[in-house]
């Protein structure tokens, strides 16, 4: 659907893994398309992702596996950007800087399996998240826009230099706002102008915690069908699906 949508004004064999009948190569691998398909072929991951996300809404499924299958679509993209081969070094460096970017989204979708709790680990996920789609609109100026900076034939190797600068540039901006963000929302909380809820200054965990002075306590209360963690702080109660799906969508 990706190369039908993508391609739709462009020859039919572009959208085509194999060579058509009628030509020289009919039946082999279509090698001018080969980028194309590594493209399209992240897609079912995501789309697994999102029905893995609607199934825990109707089936109980095992703690993590809703955040397992979140990381595992981040984690299939990053391989095939790694693998994405290009020739052109501008062309080359900033696929491969996107691969990099994908790799550290992969690394806090994964981290929150196990750290489901942790504002830094949730922090990362959506920061690294937002710069995978940063770096995707730089490249599209890059690749698109025709300035002469990445146009001109003597100023592309120059610029293949450039970009891992504008690619940390891009990180640390993400990351500082951030930063900035989650301290305008603590400020606003201690007002009282939003919800505690929106603001998570507590982080489950025992050395690593960097809040020790208000850690978050779960307590084991059994009875029916699920067990109980209660917030020791607020007295709420979550079952350990809810909290599961819950935490998946931030």
């Amino acid at each position: 659907m990706e190369l039908l949508l993508d391609h739709l004004n462009e020859p039919a064999p572009y959208q085509s893994m194999f060579c058509p009948k009628g030509t020289t190569r009919a039946g082999e691998f279509a090698g001018d398309n080969l980028n194309n398909w590594q493209h399209a072929s992240s897609y079912p991951a995501v789309i697994a992702s999102g029905l893995v996300d609607l199934l825990s809404h109707y089936v109980e499924l095992p703690p993590g596996v809703v955040r397992a299958f979140s990381s595992l679509w981040i984690g299939i993209m990053a391989f095939l950007m790694f693998v994405h081969e290009k020739s052109e070094a501008l062309d080359k460096m900033v696929h491969w800087l996107l691969a990099v970017s994908m790799a550290v989204a992969f690394f806090f979708q994964a981290a929150e399996v196990r750290y489901p709790r942790s504002s830094i680990v949730s922090m990362g996920k959506a920061a690294s998240t937002v710069f995978v789609g940063a770096w995707l609109v730089e490249i599209g100026v890059v690749m698109y826009t025709g300035r002469a900076a990445w146009t001109n034939e003597a100023s592309r190797a120059a610029a293949a230099m450039l970009a891992p600068i504008f690619f940390c540039m891009i990180f640390l901006a993400i990351c500082v706002g951030m930063l900035a963000l989650y301290v305008v929302l603590v400020a606003l909380q201690k007002r009282g102008l939003v919800p505690s809820s929106l603001v998570g200054t507590c982080v489950e965990g025992g050395k690593g915690d960097d809040v020790a002075d208000a850690p978050r306590h779960r307590a084991m209360v059994g009875g029916g069908k699920h067990w109980f963690h209660r917030d020791c702080e607020t007295g709420n109660l979550m079952t350990e699906r809810s909290f599961d799906s819950d935490s998946a969508h931030n």
